[in-house]
């Protein structure tokens, strides 16, 4: 094979992936709009779906955070059904406050400005919750960031998920008192 033929079969194998890697750059900005709004990804043996992450999330709230069925948290249709993102958001920032204000009836004093994985090993650090319950509140938090920042359909039965697992840990962080250990 002399080098003018390498050459062409080099090209003629490249030229589909390198027409295809193009066309992604190309239209980088648009694809990313998009991305948002998928619901469920699956390539070969690959498969994520968006809306697991917080139905996993309100089952790891009741594993980590048990109530009587007298304390079931119930969330009203016509709170998440009016705007499910504005519903998440709103949810995560009461918990952050919740959290602070837990801190601070234990007398631990933050900056107004401390990062949320700050509040969460605070949490920790001062056996306001356990490891189990720390990771369910930056998990939570993440989440409520993520419905802040990106773009694309909140699904009613998310927020709704959402809402729930974060009631119960902000009833929960209502509950703590200046002398209480974990």
């Amino acid at each position: 094979m002399d080098g003018l033929t390498f050459t062409s079969e080099l090209v003629k194998s490249l030229a589909w992936p390198a027409a295809a890697l193009f066309i992604v750059v190309l239209l980088r900005n648009p694809l990313a709009t998009l991305v948002p709004l998928l619901k469920k990804v699956k390539y070969g043996e690959l498969e994520a779906e968006f809306g697991e992450t917080v139905k996993e999330l309100e089952k790891e709230a009741e594993k980590v955070l048990p109530i009587s069925n007298a304390q079931a948290v119930e969330v009203k249709d016509t709170l998440v059904l009016g705007n499910p993102r504005m519903s998440v958001i709103t949810s995560a920032m009461e918990l952050e406050h919740m959290a602070r204000e837990a801190l601070k009836r234990k007398g631990v004093g933050l900056e107004s400005n401390a990062a949320p994985d700050v509040l969460g090993i605070s949490l920790a650090l001062n056996k306001i919750v356990t490891p189990e319950q720390m990771h369910l509140f930056n998990a939570l938090l993440k989440v409520g960031h993520r419905a802040t920042f990106e773009m694309g359909p909140f699904d009613y039965q998310e927020a709704k998920a959402y809402v729930r697992a974060a009631r119960r840990l902000m009833d929960y962080l209502s509950k703590v008192s200046k002398d209480e250990q974990k």
